[in-house]
């Protein structure tokens, strides 16, 4: 299965060096396709090529620059470094290079493309996931989606648990879109609106006259879901009444419209609930039914908050601010590197809703292509506040960090081109070798590792 690569320039491209470049892309069964594009995309001129390559819902990026090799020796490109750490770069090459090193990253990034393929050897739909901004590459988020990809296949109903703000409602439609009902009906009901009194009514329908008011017949929501998904948002909210009215129906499928006299209708729907609670506690605590839980909770889906995945806040960022300059019409804007560290380290009580609503705030109150967020006045939620001392120990340590993990895979990069010889590798780093061995003992790096077979 070919990936495709995604090549932005600025000068000094080359012909040439463009071509040598396309031939390895080419080489690991890649499709390069080349855009020129100006200066705003690279700035003060530290990238000069960007290849993306999708995979899924997330995107790993190299950035290759003839001249980026250079400016790490210079103490002054900390904080470029660091920008461009956070704006989700995940690799670094300069050019020329190890082609066979070049390709070995690439193979890479090649596999994680499969490991996001349908069972029937289809990619699964970039475009839903990319329409659903369901964007993130951390561990946590990533084997989310990689159940909700598995239960799609299936008519089995999902229970979808997270917090609120952590995109429970963008996961059933994930579930739906990626499934065979994609076509059909995704209706949503909000558990937390049904009345006691109306929740039949609501679900089922009724015919003319079935009490009064009724003057003419009304479809229910699982009508209106025919052949599709039904969604049962904040599912913990049902009543006593509401959860047996459920259980009922989740049983067998089957329903009769208030005032029906006919025989039962059967419904062809799938069933997908969602919470914000623990269910299963609420079991435990007599406040929801043990026999719906058991019904709803064939498959399982646990939403993490933003907090357990910071390391997609800068991926969320960017990817609402693409969709903010999209709709306003604005050319492309960004945020600082520092604004960026701040939004990384806040804890988002309201996660990505939250996250947003900032983002939009900060996009709103400026006109300069470049964002900055005062901290003072962004009115992130209360309990995620920080000291002004605070946030500039949060910043360093994030910063520290972000420069740990590019040193680490630095090393890792230099023992692969040397086979593991760690001689030839702290030479080509130019470093001393024990100083290199120092730095391998410090990262917990095993020569042996890289030595082929």
């Amino acid at each position: 299965m070919a990936c495709t690569a995604l090549l932005i320039g600025v000068p000094p491209l080359t012909p040439a060096s463009l071509t040598d470049f396309e031939r390895v892309l080419r080489n690991c069964d890649l499709d390069p396709r080349v855009i020129p594009f100006g200066d705003r995309f690279c700035p003060n001129n530290l990238l000069t090529v960007g290849v993306a390559l999708r995979r899924g819902p997330g995107m790993n990026v190299f950035f290759w620059d003839p001249s980026f090799w250079t400016l790490l020796n210079f103490r002054q490109t900390t904080t470029e470094l660091y920008e461009v750490l956070l704006k989700g770069c995940s690799d670094f090459i300069a050019w020329p290079c190890c082609e066979d090193e070049l390709a070995a990253r690439l193979r890479r990034v090649k596999a994680l493309t499969k490991e996001h393929s349908a069972p029937n050897g289809q990619p699964v739909s970039a475009d839903i996931i990319r329409d659903l901004s369901l964007v993130g590459r951390s561990d946590c988020f990533l084997s989310a989606l990689r159940l909700t990809e598995k239960f799609a296949r299936y008519e089995v109903p999902v229970l979808l648990e997270g917090e609120s703000g952590t995109g429970k409602e963008l996961f059933a439609r994930a579930l739906h879109y990626l499934g065979p009902r994609r076509g059909q009906p995704f209706v949503p009901v909000n558990c937390a609106a049904l009345p006691d009194t109306l929740i039949e009514n609501e679900l089922f329908g009724h015919v003319s006259g079935a009490y009064t008011g009724a003057h003419g017949p009304m479809d229910g929501v699982i009508a209106q879901a025919n052949g599709g998904t039904l969604f049962f948002d904040e599912v913990h909210c049902l009543s006593p009444k509401g959860q047996a009215t459920l259980l009922r129906f989740a049983q067998d499928l089957h329903y009769r419209p208030l005032g029906a006299s006919t025989r039962p209708r059967r419904a062809n729907v799938r069933l997908v609930a969602a919470t914000n609670q623990c269910l299963w506690n609420c079991v435990c605590h007599g406040r929801f039914r043990e026999d719906l839980y058991y019904r709803l909770n064939v498959g399982f889906v646990r939403l993490p908050p933003l907090r357990e995945r910071k390391q997609d806040i800068v991926a969320l960022v960017n990817d609402i601010i693409a969709k903010l300059c999209t709709r306003y019409g604005t050319g492309l804007r960004r945020f600082d590197a520092p604004s960026l560290a701040w939004l990384s380290v806040q804890p988002w009580k309201g996660n990505v809703r939250e996250l947003e609503n900032v983002i939009q705030r900060a996009f709103m109150l400026s006109d300069d292509p470049v964002i900055r967020i005062d901290p003072h006045c962004a009115d992130v939620s209360s309990d995620s506040q920080a000291t002004e001392m605070n946030q500039e120990a949060l910043f360093k340590e994030a910063r520290q960090r972000a420069l740990q993990e590019f040193e680490a895979d630095y090393l890792r990069r230099m023992l692969i081109v040397a086979a593991g010889n760690v001689t030839e590798a702290a030479r080509r780093s130019g470093k001393d070798r024990r100083v290199f061995g120092r730095l391998m003992k410090k990262y917990g790096i095993d020569r042996g590792d890289f030595v082929p077979d």
